[in-house]
């Protein structure tokens, strides 16, 4: 992996990765800094079975100077206080200093990345009219690479949805798009995917409408570029399973939850 000049090097033998350094010493100055411990504000910690990534220096040395930082599981609530930017109250400002305390008083949560089969699994959810203010929803994602979570988002859609089934709908398209996006990219590294990318989402009514362009009642004013869903699970590129809403692990980028289900995601 390469960021702007700093490169991490991979390899199950020590003796190929001599041999890349050796390579691109050839061709460029460089400086060669041993095993991987920290890089860019990320800590490394090797692991028994992969390796283990965390932000606890970083976050450390934010609370103590700007006190801010943003990880997976505080996604929804940086989401929600974004929007208050422009004219923040005093409200606004508890609830960023308690997600702090919760930050303080989680330092040592990252995320462990582990060996396993590349397969890619996307969960997919919306909350229909999250914002009191505009009426708009909340879009929430999770894509993980076998167990291992590599992207996710939650933000505001940019219109007002009429139904829950087309704010399910709109998220599902924009999250396919990440999706697909991802899966290049892999290609792009020699990863190649053969199996039918999983999308699950707990909307009967948004499945329905993915798998059959006929049901188009409650969504016939969308716009045409999100019914691109339907052409790639026509193609058998795409397929959209039902999850139970207690087992949606996107619930917690989408809106708040009980502190037992935000335990289990």
């Amino acid at each position: 992996m390469a960021y702007v000049d700093d490169i991490i090097i991979t390899r199950n033998s020590s003796k190929e990765i001599d041999k890349i350094v050796h390579q691109l010493h050839s061709r460029f100055s460089l400086k060669d800094m041993g095993d991987l411990h920290f890089f860019l504000d990320i800590e490394v910690h090797h692991m028994s079975h992969g390796l283990y990534l965390s932000q606890k220096k970083y976050i450390l040395e934010l609370l103590h100077k700007y006190t801010c930082i943003t990880q997976p599981d505080i996604a929804f609530c940086v989401n929600k206080l974004s929007q208050y930017m422009n004219a923040p109250k005093d409200t606004h400002w508890q609830a960023v200093k308690r997600v702090l305390r919760y930050l303080n008083g989680t330092l040592d949560h990252g995320l462990y990345f582990t060996k396993g089969c590349f397969e890619l699994v996307y969960y997919s959810n919306a909350d229909w009219v999250s914002t009191i203010e505009d009426k708009r929803s909340t879009t929430g994602y999770c894509i993980y690479l076998g167990s291992n979570p590599i992207a996710w988002c939650s933000k505001k859609q940019v219109v007002v949805s009429i139904s829950s089934s087309e704010v399910e709908y709109r998220s599902l398209s924009n999250c396919v798009a990440e999706l697909l996006w991802v899966k290049q990219l892999l290609t792009k590294v020699g990863v190649y995917l053969q199996h039918t990318l999983v999308v699950w989402c707990d909307n009967t009514s948004t499945m329905s409408i993915a798998a059959n362009p006929t049901h188009h009642a409650k969504v016939k004013h969308v716009e045409i570029d999100h019914h691109f869903v339907q052409e790639k699970v026509h193609d058998g590129i795409l397929h959209v399973n039902f999850v139970p809403s207690t087992s949606q692990i996107a619930d917690v980028l989408t809106k708040l939850i009980t502190p037992k289900q935000f335990s289990s995601c």
